[in-house]
C-alpha cells in the first residue's frame, strides 16, 4: 500500500476517512480518521508532467513590477530571521529565485532544491547552486531551511521531513509554511476556497496534525503563527496584502463569480486598500500557517 494513494501519511487507510466536501474539480476533500489531516481524494498523480502543472513562464519571465510583487512575498517569508550574514540557507521549491536573491543580498550562502528541469537551468544560469535530489545535499550543513508552500505537495511528508531534518545543523531551524485549512477564509468560502489545487496539493494541516507529523519526524515546533495568504512586506518594510484577486478560486458558482469581480473592482479602485483591510481584519486567524522547528 502506498502513502498518498492508499494510506494517509500517518499510515491509516484512507478508506475510513470522512468526506468534508464532495466533487471539487472532480475530487473530494476528506479527513483522516486518526490524525485528522485533511487531504485530496483521489490524490494527485504524476500523470501530468511538471511543466504541465506549473507555468514556467510565469515563474521565470517576469516584468519588473511582477518581480517586485514576488520579492515582497519573499521578503515576508525571510523576515523571521535577521542574522543571515554567512549563514548557509536552503530554499526548497525556490520558484523564480526571489528568495535566493534577497538572501544573497543579506550575505547568506544560498542553495536551492528544485525538481523542475527548466527552473533548475534558469537558476543555475543566474549563478545559484541548485540541487535536484535531496540525497545530494550534505547532512548537518544548513543553518536555515525554507519550505514555503511545499509540504502540501509532498506525497510522503513524513519520509521527506525525516530526510530534510538530517540536512540541518544541530541548532538550525526549518521554516515551514502551508495553506491552513482551518483558517477563517476556508470557513467562509468552504468548497470555494482557492487553495485546494487538486492537481498539486495532497495535504491540508491543522496545527495539531502538523505538530504530530513533525514529532514523528523528530522535529519540535519552536514557534508558530497564522497569517492571511498574500501577506507581503514591501521595500519600505510596510506589511501589505497583495494578490487580493487570488482571494477567490476559479469558481463555478455564478453569484460567487459576480461577487469576486465586484470586490476586485473596488479593490483596484482603492489601490488595494480594501484587500489590505479585509485580510488585516482576520490576519491572525487567516489561512496560512507558519511554523519554525528544530531537531529534538
Amino acid at each position: 500500500m502506498e502513502i498518498g494513494i492508499d494510506l494517509c501519511w500517518c499510515g491509516t487507510s484512507v478508506a475510513d476517512s470522512e468526506i468534508i466536501y464532495k466533487n471539487i474539480n472532480n475530487v473530494d476533500i476528506k479527513q483522516c480518521s486518526h490524525c485528522k489531516t485533511v487531504f485530496t481524494s483521489p490524490f494527485p498523480t504524476i500523470k501530468k508532467t511538471i511543466s504541465e502543472i506549473y507555468d514556467n513562464d510565469t515563474l521565470i519571465k517576469k516584468k519588473p513590477d511582477t518581480w517586485e510583487v514576488y520579492c515582497d512575498y519573499a521578503r515576508f517569508n525571510i523576515s523571521d530571521f535577521s542574522d543571515y550574514k554567512d549563514k548557509k540557507v536552503l530554499d526548497i521549491g525556490p520558484g523564480g529565485g526571489e528568495t535566493l536573491f534577497l538572501l544573497k543580498e543579506k550575505g547568506a550562502q544560498t542553495f536551492a532544491l528544485e525538481i523542475n528541469p527548466q527552473l533548475i537551468n534558469y537558476l543555475r544560469n543566474e549563478g545559484y547552486i541548485v540541487y535536484n535530489n535531496i540525497n545530494d545535499v550534505q547532512d548537518n550543513f544548513f543553518d536555515y531551511i525554507f519550505m514555503t508552500m511545499v509540504l502540501e505537495h509532498i506525497q510522503n511528508p513524513l519520509e521527506y521531513l525525516t530526510v530534510i531534518r538530517n540536512k540541518l545543523r544541530p541548532n538550525g531551524i526549518i521554516r515551514i509554511n502551508v495553506p491552513y485549512f482551518f483558517g477563517t477564509q476556508r470557513k467562509i468560502f468552504k468548497r470555494h476556497w482557492n487553495a485546494y489545487c487538486p492537481d498539486e496539493h495532497f495535504w491540508f494541516f491543522s496545527l495539531d496534525s502538523l505538530r504530530l507529523l513533525l514529532d514523528k519526524s523528530n522535529l519540535k515546533i519552536q514557534s508558530y503563527r497564522q497569517d492571511s495568504l498574500g501577506k507581503n512586506i514591501d521595500k519600505k518594510g510596510k506589511i501589505r496584502y497583495s494578490g487580493f484577486s487570488s482571494f477567490f478560486n476559479s469558481l463555478d458558482n455564478k453569484s460567487m463569480i459576480r461577487l469576486s469581480k465586484f470586490i476586485g473592482f473596488i479593490d483596484n479602485k482603492t489601490n488595494g486598500r480594501l484587500g489590505d483591510f479585509i485580510r488585516g481584519v482576520w490576519n491572525k486567524t487567516g489561512d496560512q500557517l507558519t511554523v519554525l522547528c528544530q531537531k529534538k
